[in-house]
């Protein structure tokens, strides 16, 4: 799966130099980011880079926060989808 399309970052409030943070814990990893102050914000989805390549791993989460049990994995990305379904470029994380 490619990374989605920047058509809309800036509608929806968000950005590609995101402050997304990967925190290893134990029995995985957590992603934390700051949450889009755009009105019509629907949900988040996250993805991890696999192989070269971006695989989404969750969707449809509310909050900015996701934790990726039993992976120890250092690339992931997040994007805010609009209610309208229009999803911002990919910020990755640090």
């Amino acid at each position: 799966m490619q990374a989605p399309a920047p058509v809309t970052a800036k509608a929806l409030g968000y950005h590609d130099a995101t402050t997304a943070r990967i925190l290893a814990e134990a029995g995985g990893t957590r992603l934390v980011w700051n949450p889009s102050l755009a009105g019509d914000l629907a949900s988040y989805r996250v993805y991890r880079r696999e192989d070269g390549a971006w695989k989404r791993i969750a969707q449809d989460l509310r909050d900015p926060v996701y934790f990726d049990a039993g992976v120890s994995a250092r690339g992931y990305g997040v994007t805010a989808v609009d209610k309208s379904g229009n999803e911002s470029a990919l910020g990755t994380a640090k």
